[in-house]
């Protein structure tokens, strides 16, 4: 299955929301597995957005990136921004490859899902218009 690296951070959140769930065995354990397999993507998808904001972003006389009270970073110069932005929206397009089939809505059956972590789980949810498409 492929996903794309930004959605990867959203997928490991819903997961990480689901493991509170009671959940069937066999559907706990594919979520476990999943998540596994992409932290080791979300690790090297975060070290490149880091990359970006050290190549783009403003920096004291230490070299340290500047940011302000929220912690967000600061830009020397206004094109530095837009290059920071068009890069990283071709990095979050890139697509991270997981060995896994998707999960179908048939195999989650009758769980109690709230929505806002079924919209996270949704790039590893496979439904019936998938099916026709295949």
């Amino acid at each position: 299955m492929k996903i794309r690296a930004g959605e990867i951070s959203g997928v490991l959140d819903g997961l990480n929301q689901v493991a509170n769930i009671d959940l069937p065995i066999k559907i706990s354990y594919w979520f476990a597995r999943t998540a596994k397999q992409l932290q080791p993507e979300a690790q090297a998808f975060e070290e490149a957005r880091m990359k970006l904001l050290k190549k783009y972003g403003k920096k004291d006389k230490k070299g340290e990136l500047v940011t302000d009270k929220n912690d967000q970073v600061q830009w020397g110069d206004p094109k530095d921004a837009e290059a920071f932005v068009k890069e990283f929206a071709e990095l979050t397009e890139q697509e991270a490859e997981i060995k896994m089939d998707a999960i179908s809505v048939d195999q989650l059956g009758e769980i109690d899902i709230k929505p806002e972590i079924i919209f996270k789980l949704f790039p590893l949810i496979k439904d019936e218009e998938d099916k026709k498409k295949e």
